[in-house]
């Protein structure tokens, strides 16, 4: 059913639909967003044949991106490819003419994603994101293998600014006793990134059994985890090499605690200021006189 109203490229009309395509559809549509630059270059059989379904599939969703058919779609994705093909040379490690040092090369694609990141989040989504953080009873942080960086950073503050944060990174037994008398009334931040840990995956619908609400920080709209999301912030990747840049994802989590801090800040504050009692307590910080709770 063509998707009436549609407009950008090929890939921000995925984006729009990801959460109501089949299973079939969502499977074209990644390997579409996955290899754009390949699948412009591909006839409708090669395409089908490539993604792993039919010709009518590859048609069918055509018509919901709100094209008149296949030729429409694959000019939109040469259109994408002919800017993908004109901007590899901005990150290169090497290359004639590159004469930038490497930290340089690192600063400016970490730099050009957080300003994808920002265009790609809507106040409203930011702003109902900081809702559910502050209205739940419980919020679990949920971040596996490499992700596992953003669930300590995001589950340390959290613990600041709030109380009944469990931070996740792994599917044991453990989990099953968090969950077991958990519900709607509870929240989790699911943290996924390609390669997209599969432990990561089975969480969430662990979450997802129990009808708990999920914000999925992520990629894209086409990564697994969306379709179990209530609500998907996209953080932006591209690569220079096997490491995952960090700048975008650290910039969303960093403005969604100072948006739940802002949100009530007289709690806040009582919050921090039990937080330094107890750290002062351990001796946990050298710098005792550091006052953290008036900085905002």
């Amino acid at each position: 059913m063509s998707k009436v109203g549609l407009d950008g490229s090929a890939l921000e009309r995925i984006s729009a639909v990801a959460k109501d395509l089949s299973p079939k559809q969502h499977r074209l549509a990644r390997f579409i967003f996955e290899n754009s630059l390949q699948a412009s270059f591909l006839n409708i059989t090669a395409l089908a044949n490539a993604a792993g379904v039919s010709e009518s599939t590859v048609v069918r969703l055509a018509n919901t991106l709100d094209y008149p058919g296949f030729p429409e779609l694959q000019y939109s994705l040469r259109e994408i490819a002919q800017g993908q093909i004109s901007s590899l040379d901005k990150y290169p490690l090497d290359g004639e003419g590159n004469n930038l040092p490497l930290y340089k090369k690192v600063f400016n694609l970490e730099a050009a994603l957080l300003k994808d990141t920002a265009e790609s989040l809507s106040e409203e989504k930011f702003e109902t994101a900081i809702e559910m953080l502050q209205s739940a009873k419980s919020v679990f942080v949920v971040g596996a293998g490499p992700n596992h960086a953003f669930a300590e950073y995001f589950a340390f503050y959290l613990r600041v600014l709030r109380t009944n944060i469990t931070k996740i990174t792994n599917l044991d037994l453990e989990l099953s006793h968090f969950l077991k008398d958990q519900g709607q009334k509870s929240l989790a931040v699911v943290f996924s990134f390609p390669r997209y840990p599969a432990v990561t995956q089975k969480i969430a619908e662990k979450f997802q059994a129990r009808d708990i609400p999920i914000i999925g920080i992520t990629d894209s709209a086409l990564s697994p985890i969306a379709p179990m999301c209530d609500l998907l912030l996209e953080s932006k990747m591209r690569f220079i090499s096997f490491i995952d840049p960090s700048g975008g994802t650290m910039a969303l989590m960093h403005s969604l605690l100072i948006g739940l801090f802002l949100k009530n800040p007289a709690y806040a504050k009582k919050q921090i200021r039990h937080f330094e009692e107890d750290v002062q307590q351990d001796t946990y910080f050298l710098r005792r006189d550091l006052d953290i709770v008036d900085l905002l």
